[in-house]
């Protein structure tokens, strides 16, 4: 009923009678959208469903229309009303009229075009592809957490110090520069991002809604805080920077490639300004490409546009050698040595193999040879008795499922060797343990490191790391997170602030009572995270970036556990699906 209002309400709008395959393919948009709302009160069976029935209608429905201009416009015109009826879409709100015009007219005419094509394939299983996307759900398997394991003493001595200088890396990710960006513009603006023009200054009287000068919660990261982290940077003198993607903002209905790159080779220009001549090995995030996660599964098809002009930018830097600039401008993957030590730097391109990549809907191959390359490229670092750190910007959870069991098992085939494994992506700062098999049933063997984000939209402080690193074995011996906190330095709607300072938020061994940074060590992290509510409390106040108290829901616990635990999409799902207490009771 709700949905069929909506359709008679649309074709009022548009003021004329729409063809039968736009009504049928706005009935089904809308099912699927207002059942995915979780504001409606529809029994789980019944929701799940309805939204795989609607979606595999949908993309059934795409495919047997006939191709052609007249098609793509009447579907384009149902997104934009649809979208403008329900206050946005893909993951972004909007309210107002001419607010929700621009968000929804700027986000179909870049992604409908993408999505038409992909679904009108012929050859696509309809129930493959609402699978992929989550509207149809798998059954997980039953799981069973393992028990706990003393690590031997090869392994606590691997994590120890061997004497040699102390290397500092600084790890920062998801930075999302805005350079349009002004102090004083309004910050509840009706859009998802906001304090950029056109919105305009905030109302007279209402200092709620001031945009101050080194950000707000509800808008992207001012040049005046890219400043104040070049700043602090130098101040700290790291060795080496690890960049792990997102550097355009989030203003995605309204990008263009170039927008995009030129962002991307703006930030990348500071951090080589602030800091001449330090190696800075940069990964791509799905914000990088344009439309936002879209990365064509021929790598060809983005080379003149992205992965040629960020190749020469970092080239121009002297960041990377020209082997790996020349592999980075083929597929945006590349493996570099890092000057005067025995550290292996792997960087991947996950995007390719992200769950919101539509193009991976027609190709799931190993998208230009990079896992085999990945797994060439470890044997080689094993036989030339290297250390390696791996760098990407999707943690596991964020690909498709064959594709993080496939990451997975070559991280366990050479744990030995890894000594670090850095992600970004999520904004929030984490870990994740990777076991000896996927059934969890053995020892840890590595560890993934997701910190905050420097941006501070949706309520983040902008956030960075200094990682201690021995230079002779390429271990993690500690960490440092720096944040600034934007509330508590009463930043918050102020124009004419000044005095920011990141600050040290926590050293990683004393706020969570560590020996060291092994996987066993962190696992023991995991245990008292499940079992100890103070313990969680301080962990899940990192986590979100010093925001709050650290006040939690028993939600919040078990999608921490079940996440710093499972690296595979099954074991998590297994995991959130039973009380934490029915696993692994012994910990």
């Amino acid at each position: 009923h709700i949905c069929w209002t909506h359709t008679v309400r649309m074709s009022r709008f548009l003021g004329a009678a729409l063809p039968c395959v736009a009504v049928l393919a706005a009935l089904a948009l809308c099912v699927n959208a207002r059942y995915a709302n979780e504001s409606l009160v529809v029994p789980p069976e019944v929701h799940g469903v309805i939204r795989c029935d609607a979606c595999k209608f949908l993309i059934k429905l795409v495919q047997d229309v006939e191709e052609g201009k007249e098609t793509l416009a009447v579907g384009m015109s149902v997104a934009k009303t649809f979208c403008e009826l329900n206050g946005g879409g893909l993951g972004y709100t909007c309210t107002g009229s001419w607010q929700c015009k621009d968000v929804c007219g700027g986000a179909v005419d870049e992604f409908a075009p993408i999505v038409l094509e992909v679904a009108g394939q012929k050859y696509l299983n309809p129930e493959e592809v609402c699978t992929k996307i989550g509207a149809c759900k798998t059954e997980a398997a039953p799981l069973r957490f393992p028990d706990w394991r003393e690590p031997t003493l090869e392994q606590n001595k691997r994590y120890q110090p061997t004497g040699a200088p102390v290397m500092r890396i600084a790890h920062i990710t998801d930075i999302h520069y805005d350079p349009l960006y002004t102090p004083g513009l309004d910050t509840d603006c009706g859009e998802p991002i906001c304090c950029r023009p056109p919105d305009g200054p905030a109302p007279a009287g209402n200092g709620t809604r001031v945009a101050g000068r080194y950000g707000d919660y509800n808008c992207d990261t001012p040049i005046t805080v890219m400043n104040l982290l070049m700043e602090t940077l130098k101040e700290l003198d790291p060795h080496m920077l690890v960049l792990t993607g997102d550097d355009p903002p989030h203003n995605v209905w309204r990008q263009s490639q170039e927008f995009n790159v030129n962002v991307s080779k703006s930030v990348s220009k500071m951090f080589a300004e602030a800091l001449p001549g330090v190696p800075a090995y940069p990964a791509l995030g799905n914000h990088n490409g344009f439309p936002v996660n879209q990365y064509r599964v021929d790598p060809s098809l983005d080379r003149a546009w992205l992965y040629s002009p960020l190749a020469d930018t970092y080239k121009s830097l002297g960041w990377l050698d020209d082997e790996a600039i020349e592999s980075f401008r083929n597929a945006g993957f590349y493996t570099s040595k890092v000057p005067g030590t025995n550290l292996r730097i792997v960087t991947l391109n996950t995007n390719f193999h992200s769950t919101e990549n539509f193009w991976l809907w027609v190709d799931e191959s190993d998208i230009a040879g990079m896992f085999a390359w990945f797994q060439s490229t470890m044997a080689a670092a094993r036989t030339a008795n290297e250390k390696v750190y791996v760098l990407a910007h999707h943690p596991p959870l964020t690909i498709y499922a064959n594709y993080s069991t496939v990451f997975n098992n070559v991280i366990r085939q050479y744990s030995d060797i890894i000594t670090g494994i850095f992600f970004g992506h999520d904004h929030r700062d984490y870990f994740q343990i990777f076991f000896s098999n996927e059934t969890l049933a053995a020892e840890p063997v590595a560890v993934s490191y997701i910190p905050s984000a420097m941006n501070n939209q949706d309520t983040r402080n902008p956030s960075f790391r200094i990682l201690e690193v021995d230079s002779a074995s390429g271990e993690i011996l500690d960490f440092q997170e720096y944040r600034l906190d934007l509330l508590r330095q009463k930043l918050i709607n102020n124009a004419t602030a000044s005095g920011a300072r990141f600050t040290l938020a926590y050293s990683a061994k004393a706020a969570y009572n560590m020996t060291s940074l092994s996987p066993s060590e962190w696992f023991r992290v995991a245990t008292r995270m499940k079992n100890e509510d103070p313990f969680f409390k301080a962990y899940f106040y990192n986590y979100m970036s010093g925001i709050g108290d650290g006040s939690f829901a028993p939600s919040d616990r078990s999608d921490q556990v079940c996440t710093s635990l499972c690296t595979e999409r099954a074991c998590y799902d297994a995991c959130k699906k039973q009380p934490l207490d029915r696993f692994a009771a012994n910990w």
